[in-house]
């Protein structure tokens, strides 16, 4: 082959040196954070200087620092400045008050650490019931420095410093914050104490604060008074609730809203309900909203509520109530309520709603009342077979004799995606599956095939009627699996080229391999594809798939930033490796002459240093493989086993410098080998064409020829 694969290797020398400069940088953050995770401080402060990122690999080395509480790591610390992270060092003093390391408490002390920081570790060490801790922190932090966290921690347990601490201090505490975060943690005395407070200090609070409950800015969200009396009703404190509606009425979202976020909680906290509806005493015609949720969350409680006490409005509003109820243990609340005739059964679309509701709810007793009360019509198992709900849609075609193709299918893609094979049997073969929702065909196949049903598989392929859309979809979801991808071509289910998000299934399933055999079937790998699939390789750490690109010179753009990026961002060894490795296969040595230290050597091929080496990367391998070739028991397995620092073998630096046929001389050493098999397995399909492999078989064939025939004795008879 004529081209100068030197000549290549120097137009992308650029391209070259930005890749290997990001290799070396992901090696130093990753250098970082393994130093700090181990707390090996002279090395972490030694690749800070040298340009590690603490950011990289989602901030791992900052995190490991959650973990770290000693003097050692607030001195090193101090040493390492990290742009947009304050005061690093007070990590670890952070942490020390958390668990109580006194010790490193007193270093930092002595240090004059900011009031920002004491008040921090204040709060932790009260919070985490360090007593000691918080006792010596109180020592060096005045009330009148303490921020909103200290001063929290104090209401919350050192109640009587609490009142010292607002005493001393210049200015109002933020007592909003102060009654929000002890709603939070739902601390009965704090709430009390805070919200009293609350109370007395409102002017000194920004009008906002206290905008009318109807006000809700699409921009700003809910005014804070609104968002505080969903925290002061979370926490299930009746008292607490009172004292809040009653400080500040005018601030209150409109009741219809309160209602119905009482309803959501009735489950977990049935007493709310009943209380607000008497403490508000809203109109009836407001809740409707509430209602209507009930049946929408199956609160049992509320609408058992709003039934009794509601009367008329709850007969306004009787399905989603009498779906709410269907979802009580047994039937007895549901059939009372219509029994008693406190609520009227619906008709049409709204009684499908409520046999939707008993089948969902596995209610036997209440879908036996409703089929003896209102008897299935067409209208109705219509809408129970285009419910969303699969246990639904199954009982609507399989118990109602509903249509099994209705929503394209539904019911056969859903029980194939949850392995209902009593269903899958019933379902009719009658014609062809469709496939028009791919969004749920794609989730079914990617079920079966984590089952591993792949004959299954083959079945559902032959009998569906694919759209472009799903074939496309599910086409990515079988990259997951040879044999999938095995069937897929059987049925010509390829696509003609690779898509940008193929690639991101083949990077993490069969990479390099995948390529290869969708390269075989005929399918188009273009070069825009090929860089992103490169990128994507880089940051799924898919070395085969990396090293497949560059046997194949395909996916390096001119401009390497994207590598670049994806090598700084996600790249864990397996891709550095790689792409270090496939690099400097094309990096340019000095071709010094080196002829006579060849002329004079023994040994050639004995590591990473080698004479081999220098001589492979110096393109004057020719004259080491003659010399070589001659010594007793010369084996060119070490022309595989021999490799530099980056794990390069000498054939694989022969075969980037285009240098592949200088293991072919002398022929004779061949002559008991398989020189063709030797050079295909062991290099990359792209620098095969170096080699005419016809030319060497039929030269290595004649050789062989030659020597029978001197070996052969003829004589006459």
């Amino acid at each position: 082959m004529e081209e100068d694969f030197n000549k290549v290797a120097e137009d992308r020398a650029a391209w070259r040196k930005s890749v290997l400069s990001a290799v070396e940088q992901a090696r130093r953050n990753h250098g970082f954070a393994d130093a700090m995770t181990h707390q090996d401080w002279p090395r972490a402060i030694e690749l800070h200087k040298a340009g590690a990122d603490p950011r990289h690999s989602d901030s791992k080395s900052l995190k490991a620092l959650s973990d770290v509480d000693s003097v050692a790591a607030m001195q090193a610390l101090a040493q390492i400045d990290i742009p947009g992270v304050s005061r690093l060092s007070d990590t670890p003093f952070l942490v020390a008050a958390k668990r109580g390391n006194l010790a490193t408490l007193k270093y930092g002390l002595d240090s004059e650490l900011p009031p920002e920081t004491l008040s921090s570790a204040l709060y932790l060490a009260l919070d985490n019931k360090q007593e000691d801790a918080g006792d010596l922190l109180l020592e060096y932090l005045p009330y009148k420095d303490m921020t909103e966290a200290a001063l929290f921690a104090l209401l919350r347990y050192r109640p009587a410093l609490y009142e010292e601490a607002l005493t001393a201090r210049d200015n109002t505490a933020d007592f909003f914050s102060h009654f929000y975060s002890a709603c939070n943690v739902k601390d009965e005395a704090a709430m009390a104490v805070s919200l009293q407070k609350l109370d007395t200090y409102r002017h000194k609070l920004p009008p906002y604060f206290f905008s009318p409950g109807e006000y809700f800015s699409e921009f700003m969200g809910p005014p804070p008074m609104m968002e505080l009396m969903v925290q002061v009703m979370e926490t299930g404190k009746l008292d607490i609730i009172d004292r809040f509606i009653d400080a500040f009425p005018e601030n209150l979202p409109p009741p219809f809203l309160v209602m119905i976020w009482a309803t959501n909680l009735s489950d977990t906290l049935p007493e709310l309900l009943p209380h607000l509806a008497k403490k508000l005493a809203p109109e009836p015609s407001q809740l409707a909203g509430a209602m209507r949720n009930a049946g929408l969350g199956g609160e049992v409680s509320a609408a058992k509520f709003f039934v009794e006490h509601y009367t008329e409005e709850a007969r306004k509003n009787a399905t989603p109530l009498l779906r709410a109820l269907i979802a009580a243990p047994d039937a007895a609340p549901f059939v009372a309520a219509i029994e008693e005739k406190l609520l009227p059964l619906p008709e049409g679309k709204e009684a499908a709603s409520l046999y939707a509701a008993a089948i969902a709810r596995d209610n036997a007793q209440a879908l036996q009342y409703l089929a003896d009360k209102i008897p299935l019509t067409p209208e109705i198992i219509k809408e129970l077979q285009d419910s969303h709900d699969y246990k639904v849609q199954r009982h609507a075609v399989a118990e109602f004799g509903g249509d099994w193709h209705a929503k394209e299918d539904a019911v056969f893609w859903k029980g194939l995606e949850s392995d209902d094979k009593e269903t899958l049997a019933l379902f009719p073969r009658d014609k062809k599956l469709s496939t028009v929702s791919a969004w749920m065909v794609d989730n079914a196949i990617k079920s079966l095939l984590k089952r591993g049903d792949v004959a299954q598989l083959e079945d559902i392929i032959t009998q569906s009627d694919w759209t472009k859309d799903a074939k496309e979809r599910v086409f990515q979801t079988l990259l997951s699996s040879q044999p999938a991808l095995d069937i897929a071509a059987k049925h010509d289910f390829l696509p003609e080229k690779l898509r940008m998000n193929d690639m991101h299934d083949i990077a993490a399933h069969g990479g390099g391999d995948t390529l290869q055999w969708l390269a075989a079937q005929g399918v188009e790998l273009t070069d825009k594809v090929a860089e992103e699939g490169l990128r994507i390789a880089v940051q799924r750490n898919a070395a085969g798939m990396i090293g497949y690109m560059f046997a194949n010179d395909i996916g390096r753009a001119k401009d390497p930033k994207e590598i670049v990026f994806a090598l700084g961002a996600l790249a864990d060894e397996p891709a550095l490796q790689a792409m270090e490795k496939w690099v400097t296969r094309e990096e340019v040595k000095p071709a010094g002459d080196i002829t006579s230290e060849i002329s004079a050597a023994t040994t050639f091929f004995d590591g990473a240093d080698s004479l081999a080496i220098r001589a492979a990367y110096a393109d004057n391998f020719a004259a080491l493989m003659q010399k070589a070739a001659t010594q007793a028991g010369f084996d060119p397995a070490a022309l595989v086993s021999t490799q530099d620092k980056h794990g390069n073998s000498v054939l694989e630096i022969l075969g980037a410098h285009g240098k592949l046929n200088d293991i072919l001389d002398p022929a004779s050493l061949w002559r008991d080998r398989d020189a063709v098999a030797f050079i295909k397995d062991n290099t990359p399909a792209m620098y095969h064409e170096q080699v005419n492999f016809n030319a060497l078989k039929a030269q290595l064939d004649l050789l062989r020829l030659s020597e029978r025939g001197r070996n052969d004795r003829f004589r006459l008879k």
